[in-house]
């Protein structure tokens, strides 16, 4: 009889044990699972917010206060985060580690996980768009962003501002090209793509254009991105062109339109140069004219 007692007590210090290890292994991985998803949290944050930043890297301080915006609103202290410019601004960096509280392994004296996260945004040259270009071909040339600009419709001898009338997609022609300056040319183009100038009178599109602007009360200073003066357009290689001919496209621009006008009965367009990202496809090689694609490297 004595005997079974013994077995039964070793019995039991055996079931405490195994009950033990097993909570242990059960809280283990509760916690672990939940580190997890804290982990994945915290990595979508840091995309969201560097991704929004790059929008802005010309400018430190307004990126800074971008990226804090969003981890802001995605549940992450910003005063966690670390956030690293390249030297040409073209590439940001963001770090963060944090302690998630265990819930159940602090019962076995494990309070905390630590879990990090990093990533790195590029910007680089757009090469390819879809959709949403203004039939106005600007030639090559050195141009100031933020600086006033008047762009002069056939204007000749290599002048900076010089614009010519794009006939962009399958069909050629007048109402071609209004449909395509009011709206945008909705098909994909891409540098090193030949296309055809526009020899007819643009000067129809001038009251359309100038009705559509209207409507748009933004400034250069406050424009959203959907905003109907932010065009973009071809920027094409500088070429003496007669009549209807090709061009090569050798990258993109964005400009904003301030006014349209007539002089000598052709159209002349005031606005800005700007820098900005928009969804397209980019080259490392590619020059910059301003306009760039945002992607996640690391």
């Amino acid at each position: 009889m004595q005997m079974i007692k013994n077995d039964k007590g070793s019995i039991t210090v055996i079931f405490v044990i195994v009950l033990g290890l097993l909570l242990g292994a059960v809280g283990m991985v509760a916690d672990y699972g939940y580190s997890v998803v804290e982990d994945i949290q915290l990595t979508n944050a840091l995309d969201a917010a560097a991704l929004a930043g790059a929008q802005d890297l010309d400018d430190v301080n307004k990126t800074t206060a971008t990226v804090t915006e969003y981890l802001t609103k995605n549940g992450v202290d910003p005063n966690t985060v670390l956030i690293i410019f390249s030297d040409n601004n073209k590439s940001l960096k963001l770090q963060s580690t944090e302690l998630v509280e265990n819930r159940f392994m602090k019962y076995f004296n494990i309070d905390t996980t630590e879990i990090s996260a990093s990533v790195k945004v590029a910007i680089n040259a757009v090469t390819k768009i879809n959709g949403g270009a203004k039939p106005f071909g600007v030639p090559d040339e050195v141009y100031t962003y933020g600086e006033e600009v008047v762009l002069k419709e056939g204007a000749s001898g290599g002048s900076n501002g010089n614009f010519g009338a794009l006939a962009l997609g399958e069909g050629c022609g007048a109402c071609w090209f209004r449909h395509n300056a009011l709206y945008g040319y909705s098909g994909t183009l891409e540098v090193g793509d030949e296309i055809l100038t526009e020899p007819g009178n643009m000067a129809m599109v001038i009251n359309p254009l100038k009705q559509l602007l209207q409507n748009d009360y933004s400034t250069f200073d406050n424009f959203s991105e959907d905003s109907v003066r932010l065009w973009l357009i071809p920027i094409i290689a500088e070429e003496d062109i007669s009549g209807r001919d090709y061009v090569t496209i050798v990258g993109f621009a964005q400009f904003f339109v301030e006014d349209i006008g007539k002089q000598s009965g052709k159209m002349q367009i005031t606005g800005r140069f700007v820098k900005n990202v928009i969804s397209g496809e980019t080259g490392e090689t590619q020059t910059d004219y301003g306009v760039y694609v945002a992607k996640i490297v690391e």
